[in-house]
């Protein structure tokens, strides 16, 4: 559920539906209990109205809540290229309940 908002972003401000230079790439990888995702896209220049990031600020508050300070979360843009790049510090290995109620699971 966390990763979806990363890909909706690139839908909503990285895509040109008539483009051919669309790039989405997306890495999920696992190492020991860290999770790593980055996202990659190329940045379209559309004329759409500015709808104010609440979907990035939303996913920062979920993070918040769920890990605490166990992970990282960065945005840059760069050459006309947008990363999102996020880390979880104790990725759980098996599924457990946390006190906040919210089930967790390995990938």
């Amino acid at each position: 559920m966390l990763i979806i908002p990363l890909v909706e972003n690139v839908f909503k401000h990285g895509i040109e539906r008539r483009g051919l230079s669309n790039l989405l790439r997306l890495s999920l990888t696992k190492q020991g209990k860290r999770l790593n995702v980055e996202v990659y896209n190329r940045i379209a220049h559309l004329s759409l109205p500015d709808t104010g990031g609440s979907g990035l600020n939303n996913l920062l508050s979920r993070l918040k809540i769920l890990y605490g300070e166990n992970f990282q979360f960065d945005k840059t843009e760069k050459h006309n290229y947008f990363i999102v790049r996020l880390s979880i510090r104790d990725c759980p290995t098996k599924c457990v309940n946390r006190k906040c109620g919210v089930q967790l699971c390995s990938l």
